[in-house]
């Protein structure tokens, strides 16, 4: 499993870096790209909460 976790992580920086640049490059200011970057934290976590907890007894 751990090496699925760190190719994950390798393609997350990728293609996070990736929309970063073209989000920069587009719009012009580096603003825009951050305000990108806080949004798709936003939707991460919105994704994290709808996990099924498992609770064990």
């Amino acid at each position: 499993y751990f090496s699925f976790y760190d190719v994950s992580e390798k393609i997350g920086i990728v293609i996070g870096m990736s929309i970063y640049g073209v989000i920069d490059q587009i719009t012009g200011s580096m603003r825009n790209a951050l305000v990108f970057l806080g949004l798709f934290f936003l939707i991460g976590l919105i994704l994290l909460f709808r996990v099924p907890k498992k609770f064990v007894q």
